[in-house]
């Protein structure tokens, strides 16, 4: 019974507590340098993305919450990419098999047109130097390199959220 009578001490503290994600320290601040791999073998850095606003979605084949968040990319891809700004679906932590082929024939497969990014080394070690501890992880960074949000997990709420940052940053 007192385990009972402690529990609305807890949800109340619970609710009131918002866990911070070490990704989350660098929102506003400069994205570190990186080099990701398209699926076509084109690279993506810091220097081809500068004068773009762009999103990176750091997901993984077996992760239910990335392949849900996937049609909400595909519509900010839609949406915006003819204005400066592209999504890019960076595939980590895949497990077994030839890693580097997951993206592209994911991507193949579920008919999605934005930008994926190979399972390499750097997309690894950019994940590490991000802190990630979840995925999917969304990155939204402004034409400057500078790391505007950061949003760990997904919800269908997010897609009107993340359209009104995404506008802002390309006025």
């Amino acid at each position: 019974m007192k385990k009972l009578a402690l529990f609305p001490v807890l949800a109340i503290f619970g609710c009131a507590v918002a866990y911070q994600y070490p990704v989350q320290e660098f929102t506003n601040k400069k994205m570190p340098a990186f080099k990701l791999v398209d699926t076509t073998g084109k690279p993506l850095t810091n220097a081809s993305l500068k004068g773009k606003v762009y999103l990176i979605d750091f997901w993984a084949t077996w992760c239910g919450p990335c392949k849900a968040a996937m049609p909400t990319m595909q519509k900010l891809h839609n949406k915006y990419k003819g204005r400066g700004f592209m999504v890019i679906g960076a595939n980590i932590l895949e497990r077994g098999g030839d890693k580097t082929a997951v993206a592209g024939k994911f991507q193949k497969a579920a008919k999605l047109s934005y930008v994926f990014a190979k399972n390499t080394p750097e997309s690894e070690k950019l994940a590490d130097q991000l802190k990630i501890q979840g995925i999917p992880t969304f990155l939204l960074v402004d034409k400057n390199g500078v790391v505007r949000l950061v949003e760990v997990g997904f919800s269908p709420s997010h897609e009107s959220d993340l359209a009104k940052k995404i506008e802002s940053l390309l006025r």
